[in-house]
């Protein structure tokens, strides 16, 4: 219990003193330090400190004694005791009403009692009280890790706080939303979210109390909402991130932020904090399974349906229905990362992969779509639930997907493939196979940033299926060596320009203005890549052998990956 400035009234000591001001509030005025102090005030004065002074030089200057008081006010001290007799015999009219303005309360000792004998009390009272809540602090601390050990909720956390504090308590993760409280009246928890959708809470904009002797208070935020005061502390966990919050709501008061209630704000911050952990630890563990489950989907076909169902049940998947794979690969993760001050690739990598994946289940609840998500391989992995209209549901998940990533994400570049619709017991394996080669085709093929169905991917499947024949591989590559050899002496690409030339049938004027080059040049580079291949391109034949080579060559990388 707060020692307070009734408290030490009531000491033997002090009998004989009188309370000259602010008499109703003695029982509010916290008492955690004495001295004795004469003018200068300066910087000697505490807060919550109670002052005992002689006066001594102030006798016959009665502004500079005004001066004295004002600045023991200022220091938001607990009470000016002033002793009486010898150097200041009586308290002029000016002092009592400055300390009436303020309720503060003044203090006349008889010059007889000595101050040695004030402070020897009030020590021993404070070091008496300050072992009795160190002790109480000490069960205060165990109890709520007991709590959190036992399993209990954040509510029940919430209720043990306020009964020891008196005010109400609501713990909160970081966006504000509720997650434990002390009030159980539904009006309450309508009204706090209410805040939240304001955003009056979490607060960040509010300042600390850099002056504070205990830590915490360099951590407290305070919020002014109507009649009511409330005070943030941060629910800390590893690499300083904000984890939640801790509120402490009152009504028509502000919270009285005790050296006994701020101990028992940091035990139920702490304690707050290892039931997030615990939290965090369960939920971790379930997408690890989630992850490891929906990647096994694509090992291999399922052995035992119903085993299979079974077990996606308890992770809280169903694979009874219909699914498309989509396979994205994000494509510049390095060079975001070299622009942001991270220590640690890998950990922003892993909140990226987090963030990312919240949106694609993000996506597919918004649409109500079942989706299993993972990312293996440094690929996100979607099995996405469809119904009749296949490419529909897929283009409106991504098209959904990208608005958001857009918004939220804008550096961050995906590249897709889609599968096509399977419906037996290799469908994930087989969905996830087609997917991830229309992924390799299409990056191949149009650059990043594409999505590929893999019904799109026909002709390069056929090449690929070509490309496995010896002599047609040593044919592409006699064909096009001589074109990559010149590009990388001469610095000019002619395998892009024949692509232009064929990209618009083989009309000169229009490739040119494509191209940004002039007719003759274009001619001469046209000429350069007949002499090089020794292929005419005005023969259909050659220039289909030409078109083929360069079309295994280009996938080359997929062919190699496969």
């Amino acid at each position: 219990m707060q020692l307070t400035v009734k408290d030490i009234m009531d000491f033997d000591t002090l009998l004989d003193a009188k309370v000259r001001t602010a008499n109703s509030v003695l029982p509010s005025r916290p008492v955690e330090w004495v001295s004795i102090t004469e003018t200068p005030v300066e910087n000697f004065v505490r807060k919550h400190e109670l002052v005992l002074t002689t006066g001594i030089g102030c006798s016959n200057d009665m502004m500079l004694f005004e001066q004295f008081v004002r600045d023991v006010i200022e220091s938001e001290a607990s009470a000016l005791a002033i002793a009486t007799g010898r150097y200041i015999f009586d308290l002029p009219p000016e002092i009592i009403c400055l300390a009436e303005e303020h309720d503060f309360p003044i203090i006349e000792v008889p010059w007889e009692v000595r101050f040695a004998d004030i402070t020897h009390d009030v020590m021993k009272e404070l070091t008496k009280r300050q072992q009795t809540q160190s002790r109480k602090s000490e069960e205060v601390q165990q109890q709520l890790l007991t709590m959190i050990l036992h399993g209990e909720s954040l509510t029940k956390v919430a209720k043990y706080i306020a009964k020891q504090i008196g005010y109400s308590v609501v713990i909160t993760d970081k966006k504000g939303h509720c997650r434990g409280r002390s009030d159980t009246s539904r009006l309450f928890l309508e009204k706090w979210q209410d805040n939240v959708d304001r955003e009056v809470v979490p607060d960040e904009s509010s300042l600390t109390d850099s002056t504070a002797h205990h830590p915490l208070h360099t951590k407290i935020k305070k919020i002014m909402n109507g009649k009511e005061t409330m005070i943030q502390l941060p629910i800390i966990q590893e690499y300083n991130r904000v984890q939640g919050y801790l509120f402490v709501v009152a009504v028509n008061q502000s919270p009285m932020l005790t050296t006994s209630v701020v101990n028992i704000l940091e035990h139920g911050v702490t304690a707050s904090a290892l039931a997030f952990v615990k939290e965090n630890a369960i939920e971790e563990t379930k997408m690890r399974l989630r992850d490891d489950f929906v990647w096994s989907l694509t090992k291999a076909p399922l052995q035992s349906l119903d085993q299979s169902k079974e077990r996606a049940s308890l992770l809280g998947y169903d694979l009874s229905a219909d699914y498309i794979c989509i396979v994205g690969f994000p494509e510049n993760f390095q060079k975001i990362f070299q622009k942001k001050d991270y220590e640690s690739y890998q950990q922003w990598v892993n909140s990226m992969i987090h963030y990312i994946k919240e949106e694609m289940i993000y996506a597919g609840e918004s649409l109500h779509k079942k989706t299993m998500v993972t990312y293996q391989a440094e690929h996100f992995i979607i099995f996405l639930e469809v119904h009749d209209h296949h490419d529909e549901s897929v283009h409106h998940f991504l098209d959904l997907l990208e608005r958001r990533m857009t918004h939220l994400l804008p550096e961050v570049i995906l590249s897709y493939g889609i599968s096509d619709f399977h419906q037996n017991e290799a469908m994930f394996t087989q969905s996830y196979e087609n997917a991830n080669l229309a992924l390799k085709i299409g990056r191949t093929q149009k650059g990043v940033g594409f999505r590929v169905h893999y019904a799109d991917t026909k002709m390069e499947r056929a090449l690929l299926s070509l490309a496995s024949n010896a002599e047609i591989c040593i044919i592409a590559k006699e064909t096009v060596t001589p074109l990559v050899e010149y590009e990388f002496h001469r610095d000019v690409s002619l395998i892009d320009t024949i692509t232009v030339f064929n990209e618009h049938q083989c009309n000169v004027s229009k490739t040119a203005r494509a191209l940004s080059l002039h007719r003759q040049s274009l001619l001469y580079r046209l000429r350069k890549i007949e002499s090089l291949t020794g292929l005419s391109l005005v023969d259909p034949n050659d220039l289909f052998l030409l078109n083929m080579s360069l079309k295994i060559w280009g996938l080359q990388k997929v062919r190699e990956e496969k």
